[in-house]
């Protein structure tokens, strides 16, 4: 694989896995941290990073927010909220003293003539930019990271990075059209070098540093220095050029090309040739940002008139609440599939050719694609459909989980159901609502998830807020076994789970070995044989009571048991040490053959 010889990514903090929310748009009546509070205990939508476009460059920030803004990170943080703001390599003329002091220090490309290489930049008359090739630029630019590091910001947009005049001349004597490819790796190893060498993880040959550095320019060997990347600035519309469905082109490329997390603007940038989003693509973007390596709000952007937003509308709170729900739910999920990308290069949003290369029909699919491991994904990516062709690729049992799929507004949980198994190789069409997304799994699947009420993937100081780390004593396993009863999960950690038919002893043996002490294990069955469950047991003798509902059975002081949902044709069980310590489940069904 080309990451063998290009480099991998460093697994990013959890937090980065977390919907991320951009609070800069016109809902401008209340504060960052009031409406963070607001997101998490009124409305519970879960979020674990807010993006402020407080832009140090290319004209720097007044010295004076400075205060205030630490304030506010420091609340931000106490609930659970990491902040991410602005850079880019650019400097305006107009940063009095600073762009002077800069250009006297040969810290910018230059002219084949000796003289800063200036050029037009959106709203500016005239910028320059840095020049990598001089360390002492590099160490002044690494000092500008710190000033917003010490402001309280735990990442930043790294903005542009491919603008470099192919006439320029740098510092070393590289000229332009050489140094076009090459300024992208050491500007981004610029900010690398610093995070790793003064703020490293505790094993930082394995793990990024508690930052998120998104960036949106790249080359060979990028994903060595980044761990975060986002598609550009999308316009607001449903265009195959560059609307909603080019976003999902785009991850699935640079996924290709070695770089692992990728995601785009939800809501799009821009819509001067369009109208602003319509609450319908603010929806579909939300689930396909929820189905990719990030999930990231876009609050602003520009165009004519004000932009609209997902949160104008109770429909769009909804459907956005059930889609952070999903995600924050899925990290354990995304984590595993974290640890993989870093052993062996493979992206979270996988095209077909990555997992089904000899399948040419699969390989034509451009708007589907693998979710890690195990998802197939097909987003509705056109305007007013509610039904939609997927493709499941061939040499795969396949289930339909989208259609299934049971979100309790109330709790934010979501609850599994079965309809059957379908081969692959054949086209299926989805019913797809516009808050559903349609969606398969591989038969034979454990998917591992959190509990609905964790709030944010962050450690909080504020008590009301449900971290991660709070409910970590719980794990929920999201079960799909193969026609013959087979099901397996390899988690990071080094625990495991398998389940598997004993023909000769009529039932079903589930046997994990959790690395986690005394956590209890919550599991939802989804085959069509659960409905004919009578008894769980283990090796033991010890007898699981069948719980009077589902409710109590996920109450937080509920012991051992176990419950059919037959209308979701699912089977509950929950695993509460010390009586799991042996490490086997037998279910056992009134049918003789065990399928129902």
């Amino acid at each position: 694989m080309m990451t063998d010889q290009n480099g991998r990514s460093l697994i990013p903090p959890p937090w980065q896995f977390g919907p991320w929310n951009q609070f800069s748009d016109n809902q401008k009546e209340e504060t960052i941290v009031t409406r963070a509070r607001k997101m998490l205990f009124d409305q519970d939508i879960p979020f674990s990073l807010c993006i402020e476009p407080l832009h140090f460059f290319p004209s720097g920030v007044d010295p004076g927010i400075a205060p205030t803004r630490k304030k506010d990170h420091e609340e931000l943080s106490d609930i659970g909220i990491k902040s991410v703001g602005y850079f880019n390599p650019m400097m305006a003329l107009i940063w009095n003293g600073t762009y002077e002091m800069a250009a006297r220090n040969n810290y910018l490309l230059k002219t084949r003539t000796g003289e800063p290489y200036n050029y037009t930049y959106l709203g500016y008359p005239e910028v320059s930019q840095l020049d990598f090739t001089n360390p002492a630029a590099v160490t002044w630019y690494q000092s500008q990271l710190e000033y917003a590091i010490g402001m309280g910001f735990r990442g930043w947009m790294q903005d542009y990075g491919e603008y470099t005049p192919p006439d320029s001349v740098s510092f070393d004597g590289t000229d332009g059209l050489e140094m076009h490819n090459k300024f992208v790796l050491m500007y981004q190893n610029t900010t690398y070098d610093l995070l790793t060498r003064k703020y490293p993880s505790s094993e930082p040959d394995k793990y990024a540093p508690d930052f998120v550095v998104y960036v949106r320019s790249g080359y060979t060997g990028s994903q060595r220095y980044t761990w975060s990347h986002w598609t550009g600035d999308p316009t607001s519309d449903w265009s195959y050029s560059s609307g909603l469905p080019a976003q999902i082109v785009a991850s699935l490329t640079v996924g290709l090309s070695g770089m692992p997390y990728s995601g785009s603007d939800i809501g799009g940038f821009v819509w001067y040739l369009t109208p602003p989003p319509t609450e319908e693509l603010w929806c579909r973007w939300a689930e396909v940002g929820c189905f990719s390596g990030t999930m990231h709000e876009q609050g602003s952007g520009k165009g004519f008139g004000e932009k609209t937003h997902i949160f104008d509308t109770p429909e769009g709170t909804r459907i956005w609440r059930k889609y952070a729900k999903l995600r924050t739910q899925l990290f354990p999920y995304l984590y595993n599939t974290a640890h993989e990308a870093y052993q062996t290069g493979l992206p979270i949003m996988r095209h077909h050719l990555l997992d089904f290369p000899n399948d040419t029909q699969a390989i034509s699919q451009n708007f589907q694609y693998m979710f890690g491991p195990s998802f197939l994904v097909a987003p509705v990516i056109e305007d007013g459909r509610r039904g939609w062709d997927v493709y499941l690729p061939e040499g795969e049992t396949w289930i339909d989980v989208s259609s299934q799929l049971k979100y309790d507004e109330k709790s934010g949980r979501f609850l599994l159901g079965f309809t059957n198994y379908t081969q692959g190789g054949r086209v299926v069409r989805v019913h797809a609502p516009l808050d559903v997304v349609p969606m398969f799994v591989r038969a034979g699947t454990m998917v591992p998830v959190l509990d609905p009420r964790v709030m944010t993937l962050s450690d909080a100081t504020d008590q009301k807020v449900i971290t991660m780390k709070r409910l970590q004593h719980l794990l929920h396993l999201w079960i799909w076994p193969t026609e013959d009863g087979f099901a397996q999960l390899e988690f990071y950690d080094r625990s495991w789970w398998s389940m598997y038919h004993v023909i000769y002893a009529k039932h079903w043996e589930i046997i994990f070995n959790d690395m986690t002490p005394n956590r209890t294990s919550i599991l939802q069955v989804s085959a069509p044989w659960t409905e004919t469950v009578s008894v769980v047991t283990t090796p033991t003798g010890h007898v699981y009571t069948k719980a009077a509902s589902l409710d109590r059975l996920l109450s937080d002081d509920a012991p051992e048991g176990w419950i059919v949902d037959r209308t979701q044709r699912t089977l509950w069980i929950r695993v509460v040490p010390p009586n799991s310590s042996d490490g086997i489940l037998y279910i056992q069904t009134s049918n003789s053959t065990g399928f129902g």
